[in-house]
């Protein structure tokens, strides 16, 4: 019976070994280099240019501003939160959450956005894809959106009052019948800032 013999010796697996660590050893520090040498280069200060532009814009999507903040409120022993950033290029996105006093929570990936000259309400709830809603009417206070194919809601509004409160509601047909919701959030410092 013959057996196989190696003929490589301790010596040579320790040194190819040696030479594989080595070599990872460079390429991360070749790419180490690399990336510093990008991020060190010299640019035109983009973030002053980006402030001008957004300081400049006059689309429908700035005149929601009203809207950007952390909003909450309590309705029937649920807790609501719904956050709102400031408007961005052609979007503005929120985030809503509601904590029921069972203990389980809902929430809802929430964003507008401008396409064209219309103004597009996407609501994803529980991170499922989005459901599109097209703005019906809106001003500096105010703002509703709509999509009659949808189950329900149908209609989306949002209103700003004197006092500085939101007022939110959804509202459809359900089996042939008017249903709606609304409800009265207050804007509030964000928590943890």
């Amino acid at each position: 019976m013959s057996r196989a013999v190696s003929l490589e010796t301790p010596i040579a697996r320790r040194s190819s070994t040696h030479d594989l660590l080595s070599m990872k050893q460079q390429l991360v520090t070749i790419l180490v280099a690399c990336t510093l040498s990008v991020a060190c280069e010299k640019t035109p200060d983009r973030s002053t240019a980006l402030q001008a532009n957004l300081a400049a814009s006059t689309t429908a999507l700035d005149q929601l501003s009203w809207l950007q903040g952390y909003w909450t409120g309590d309705h029937d022993g649920t807790q609501m939160e719904e956050v709102w950033l400031p408007p961005r290029g052609n979007v503005m996105v929120g985030m809503h959450v509601d904590l029921f006093a069972s203990g389980r929570s809902f929430f809802e990936y929430l964003r507008i956005e401008q396409r064209g000259d219309t103004l597009m309400f996407l609501a994803s709830p529980r991170g499922r894809p989005a459901t599109t809603f097209t703005a019906t009417a809106g001003n500096d206070s105010s703002i509703s959106f709509e999509n009659l194919e949808h189950d329900f809601p149908q209609r989306i509004s949002y209103r700003i009052d004197d006092s500085g409160s939101l007022h939110a509601g959804i509202s459809g047909e359900v089996d042939g019948e008017t249903k709606s919701q609304d409800w009265i959030w207050h804007r509030t410092d964000f928590p943890g800032l």
